[in-house]
């Protein structure tokens, strides 16, 4: 975790991401996980090095990617990261973990609705992610915009 404390700016955010290929091994980020604070503050400065197209959504979220020295990356907004945060994460070293316990808690799916050949569904879990080799990922915080 590492405070910016102000602006985004391109140098900054390549820094950062470079800490991460140093220090993981063979391990690179691929998706960042961002508030739209810090999405606006990339699309500043990374007009030149972002695409978007129909073909990369996923669950109906729309994927922007930016080339970095490093690769490219996925970009994914999230209003549920708080304003001013954002994560680098590899997602090949995340796993869905169902969290199993004393409490006898299972996870659960209960039918909501049929529409024309689709069924909806509410599935109730409690669950966390496994994060393997730590040093793969990122979290910084304090963006306050573009640079």
């Amino acid at each position: 975790t590492a405070n910016i404390g102000g602006t985004l700016s391109q140098a900054n955010f390549e820094s950062k991401i470079r800490g991460i290929y140093t220090n993981a091994g063979a391990d690179r980020p691929d998706t960042l996980l961002v508030s739209p604070l810090v999405h606006e503050a990339i699309l500043v400065w990374a007009r030149g090095t972002l695409r978007t197209t129909l073909a990369d959504k996923k669950t109906g979220v729309e994927i922007d990617k930016i080339m970095t020295p490093y690769g490219y990356m996925d970009i994914l907004l999230s209003r549920h990261v708080r304003s001013g945060e954002f994560f680098a994460l590899q997602s090949n070293l995340l796993k869905f973990c169902p969290l199993m316990g004393d409490n006898n808690f299972n996870t659960k799916a209960y039918p909501l609705a049929r529409t024309g050949s689709f069924d909806k569904t509410l599935i109730h879990t409690q669950a966390t992610f496994e994060r393997a080799n730590q040093n793969a990922h990122g979290f910084w915080t304090g963006v306050t915009g573009a640079a």
